[in-house]
């Protein structure tokens, strides 16, 4: 009996991995992925088209940002000419009777003395 455990201890420092496929699969798999990154590498320094490739698609994205940044300061320019008329309207509409009338009736509280925009505060007693 103690000769069969001695032998199989033997077999476990001789081959300490139980499944030495699945190293063997892993250490392949890692070996390859090295070699196709290296490969990759080596293609994107010497290969003329990809680094054609590689300066249209910088080309493209400049230009894009370009459209971007035009198409954004066109829609500013949009929204500031919107806000501009807006206000141009409230004004409009600001001075027909009913706003004279409510300008009146706030120049009136203001002299009652009323607080006005430059009124002082003062505490309530």
């Amino acid at each position: 009996m103690p000769r069969r455990e001695a032998s199989q201890a033997q077999r476990v420092r001789a081959n300490p991995n139980p499944n030495p496929t699945l190293t063997l699969t892993l250490t392949l798999t890692l070996t390859l992925t090295r070699c196709v990154r290296a490969l990759v590498a080596h293609v994107k320094k010497r290969d003329k088209r990809v680094a054609a490739r590689q300066v249209q698609q910088a080309e493209e994205q400049a230009a894009k940002a370009a459209a971007l940044a035009e198409e954004r300061t066109r829609r500013t320019a949009e929204h500031a000419e919107e806000r501009r008329r807006q206000q141009e309207e409230a004004a409009d509409r600001w001075d027909d009777a009913a706003g004279r009338q409510l300008d009146d009736l706030l120049g009136e509280y203001a002299e009652e003395g009323g607080r006005g925009k430059r009124g002082k505060k003062g505490k309530k007693g």
